[in-house]
């Protein structure tokens, strides 16, 4: 008022006002360039803003890990898994609650949004960052073959379905040509590294992690295809959710269909091209010849072999020379090979996996496990036996 007359004010100008909250006797100042509306308004789309949020951030980030007891146990096993989850969508119920208050300014508050943004932001991306997926990549000269090697890869991983075969997430080539594969994150080591620091491994607990290699391979041989390069570097041996000595298998790079869509003869190996690592590769497949799914049966004996002596089955100077003990040389029992004593029907089954004919090997990685069942002394290796061996040796 002004010399008795009132004044207009204009909508632009700033002013301190003092809004009655309907909610509470303690009025909210407000002191801001904008229009009281028009902030009430923000401040209520922000309130909105924050609680979806929050409810999308756990339906995303926690609800599916509370699903599974492995993932359960996997995300609550560590802050950096659910302590993104947890602080982003504490902030934002934080944020939700405060703009409610009329204690607090509206320019507070709205203030307070800038925080949340910054907050959510960073919630996001520390949740990514410790998503458990792991980053292979692959450099050097991109061929055809190789583009196609790498597709073939990524494509078979994607329709096998066995806990016991590596996941994939997301394949790809970046843009200096490296290929990229994204996979789950894996904590342990191979079986190469597994036996090189701590020696041979018992029976009961070779028996125990070959009947994992069998349930992958099981798979994949229904879906009619061959690993071709089982060997002990591309199995993996890991503590999974609660699980301890949890087998997958990686690596499907050169995995073959037994059968072409468009024909009806088992697929050749290329002319002149032997694709396996030569220490763990079949007869028929060094000599060049017809493929089926025993192959990988005589890898996995080649596997197994590994873990119960340390040592290969043939060893050559030259990798041909290699490729000719697998084609033509009887192996040793593993029980010649080691100290440790060895049950005499998983030495003629570890034997009979490599068999140099396939028709006197197990049929199918099914049956194999099934023999390996069967031995005595099968169901020796525990969840128990196998934590309380990660707790000593792996800390």
């Amino acid at each position: 008022m002004e010399g008795g007359r009132s004044r207009s004010l204009d909508v632009n100008e700033q002013v301190t006002l003092v809004h009655p909250d309907p909610r509470g006797p303690t009025p909210r100042g407000v002191s801001s360039g904008f229009p009281i509306d028009l902030l009430n308004q923000s401040a209520g789309r922000l309130r909105v803003l924050a609680l979806l949020y929050a409810f999308v951030f756990f339906m995303a980030g926690i609800f599916p890990a509370l699903v599974l007891p492995d993932d359960r146990a996997r995300f609550f096993g560590s802050f950096v898994q659910w302590g993104p989850a947890v602080i982003g969508i504490g902030v934002a119920l934080l944020v939700a609650a405060v703009i409610r208050s009329p204690r607090v300014a509206l320019p507070t508050a709205m203030n307070l949004g800038l925080v949340f943004e910054i907050a959510s932001s960073y919630a996001i991306a520390a949740a990514e960052f410790a998503d458990p997926m792991a980053l292979e990549m692959h450099r050097g000269g991109v061929s055809e073959e190789a583009v196609s090697r790498f597709e073939r890869e990524a494509q078979v991983i994607a329709r096998l379905r066995s806990p016991h075969t590596v996941e994939l997430f997301d394949f790809g080539m970046a843009a200096d040509g490296a290929f990229y594969y994204v996979m789950e994150l894996l904590d342990g080591l191979d079986a190469d590294s597994l036996l090189r620091r701590f020696g041979p491994t018992p029976p009961e607990r070779a028996i125990y992690l070959l009947r994992q290699i069998c349930h992958s391979l099981s798979e994949a041989q229904s879906c009619g295809l061959v690993h071709r390069d089982i060997k002990p570097a591309n199995i993996f041996i890991c503590r999974y959710g609660e699980e301890y000595d949890f087998v997958k298998v990686l690596d499907f790079g050169i995995v073959r269909a037994v059968r072409d869509s468009t024909e009806t003869s088992p697929v050749r190996t290329r002319e002149n091209a032997v694709q396996g690592t030569p220490a763990f590769i079949a007869p028929e497949q060094a000599m060049g010849t017809d493929l089926d799914g025993r192959a990988d049966i005589y890898a996995t004996g080649c596997v197994a072999y590994w873990l119960l002596t340390g040592q290969f089955v043939f060893t050559a100077e030259t990798p041909m020379g290699l490729l000719m003990q697998h084609a033509q040389a009887p192996p040793a029992p593993p029980s010649a090979r080691t100290h440790q004593s060895i049950p005499a029907a998983l030495d003629d089954l570890v034997l009979s996996c490599l068999a140099k004919d396939p028709a006197k090997r197990p049929q199918s990685a099914k049956e194999l496990s099934l023999r390996l069942a069967a031995l005595e002394g099968a169901g020796a290796w525990t969840q128990d036996r196998a934590r309380e061996w990660w707790a000593s040796q792996m800390g």
